[in-house]
């Protein structure tokens, strides 16, 4: 069995070639050349007023701005998989948020957390969330190579914990091994990170939906 194949088993949706690849290839041009501002997080009795701020502690990553487009464009391929989404997680879903454009440059990492969060403190966009989705754009390639590809990256794996219901696992990071255009989706309260990239630029899209 592959490695997808288990993470399918294990709950994840996995769709390969969920975006076609001169797409995928269009947005790395325009996030290798963009500017681009620290992706913010949200922190439980520190950001009193619900506002997000820079944590470096918790997570180092940029965010890239869309042109309009392509946000049409991402909206539409959302937009198709949303059914999808309702089946395997039978959730009835109504919307998603918009999508974000993320780079990780060497060293950029996102510490071990949960996409949505029932407190009642929380802003709604975290509370309302039900399903996380990620899609790779590049490809993630084994350290062991002594040759970086192009567009490729090292570390960066996305992990997911507790997949397996058994206290020996609970501490066992799954990792997904990504490929270009690839979507994966899974329960927005699941624990997860992205380990530190060692290597190259990690590009990914996400979104979330409620």
């Amino acid at each position: 069995m592959s490695n997808l194949h288990l993470l399918q088993n294990l709950g994840l949706y996995i769709e390969p070639n969920f975006l076609p690849a001169d797409f995928c290839s269009k947005l790395l041009d325009l996030g290798q050349l963009a500017q681009a501002k620290p992706a913010l997080v949200w922190t439980p009795g520190i950001n009193q007023n619900l506002d997000l701020s820079e944590d470096n502690h918790q997570r180092k990553t940029e965010q890239i701005e869309f042109d309009d487009a392509i946000f049409i464009k991402l909206r539409q391929y959302f937009h198709a998989v949303k059914p999808k989404l309702e089946h395997h997680f039978h959730l009835q879903l109504k919307s998603f948020q918009n999508p974000l454009f993320y780079r990780y440059k060497i060293g950029s990492f996102f510490g071990a957390h949960r996409d949505r969060c029932d407190r009642e403190d929380a802003p709604d966009f975290l509370r309302d969330r039900q399903v996380s989705t990620v899609i790779f754009l590049n490809q993630q390639q084994e350290e062991s190579h002594r040759d970086l590809i192009d567009s490729a990256y090292c570390g960066g794996s996305l992990a997911f914990y507790g997949l397996i219901d058994d206290p020996r696992w609970q501490n066992f990071g799954f990792p997904v091994p990504s490929q270009p255009g690839m979507l994966v989706a899974f329960p927005s309260d699941r624990l997860h990170e992205v380990k530190k990239v060692t290597a190259g630029e990690r590009y990914t899209i996400v979104s979330w939906f409620v």
